[in-house]
């Protein structure tokens, strides 16, 4: 359920949308040097809306049933200690949403592409703020 290659696919993703916005060596840095000291705690569980998916066949014999909104709703409601309206309420650092796989390059390169620009635009208005404040 934790796979730390998917995780490290999306910072170079991020890496590589950087250098194409033309983002400062210091950038690629911090976003570097972040890979290695935030921890790999997102965990992904995937479930298929398809009752005969063969996707599923490469992780074992076995395929399991469940209704994937229920245990989103339980995981949420026990993380949220049975509040769910919004982030703020939520009493430890563990979030539970549901989210969809993208599969498409193209998509991927279009969601990091925005995350990667206001990345690096918060970083020049931060640079200039404090260039400013010095």
């Amino acid at each position: 359920m934790n796979y730390n290659k998917e995780i490290k696919y999306v910072y170079e993703l991020m890496k590589k949308e950087l250098k194409l916005l033309g983002a400062p060596n210091d950038i690629i840095l911090k976003l570097e040097e972040l890979t290695t000291i935030l921890p790999d705690d997102v965990y992904v569980w995937s479930f298929s809306e398809n009752d005969y998916s063969q996707a599923l066949s490469n992780y074992g014999d076995v395929a399991l049933g469940f209704d994937s909104q229920e245990i989103m709703e339980h995981l949420a409601s026990y993380y949220s200690k049975g509040k769910k309206k919004t982030f703020d309420e939520y009493t430890v650092d563990t979030y539970v949403f549901p989210v969809k796989v993208e599969y498409d390059y193209e998509v991927q390169s279009k969601y990091i592409g925005i995350l990667a620009l206001a990345w690096y635009v918060a970083h020049d208005n931060f640079e200039i703020a404090y260039r400013s404040n010095v």
